[in-house]
């Protein structure tokens, strides 16, 4: 697959946040001792992820040229 660089940052955002994400359920899987932290902090990292993955389907279709907006969000 061939994208441009600027689908690439933004991908690469999308997969640090999954990353992170994965961490966090396999410490509660294994049964960390502040299961409560631990949830709250999920759940703050998937509304991140929202937002990455809104960013990262706006920028794949400004990159298609298939979007009347041109400008670029702030990145998160």
């Amino acid at each position: 697959m061939t994208v441009s660089d600027e689908v690439l940052d933004v991908l690469g955002s999308v997969n640090g946040s999954l990353r992170q994400m994965y961490g966090l359920v396999q410490r509660l899987c294994k049964g960390t001792p502040d299961t409560e932290a631990a949830m709250s902090e999920l759940e703050r990292r998937k509304n991140e992820l929202w937002d990455r993955l809104t960013l990262l389907r706006d920028e794949m279709r400004r990159d298609l040229g298939i979007t009347s907006s041109t400008s670029r969000p702030e990145p998160l």
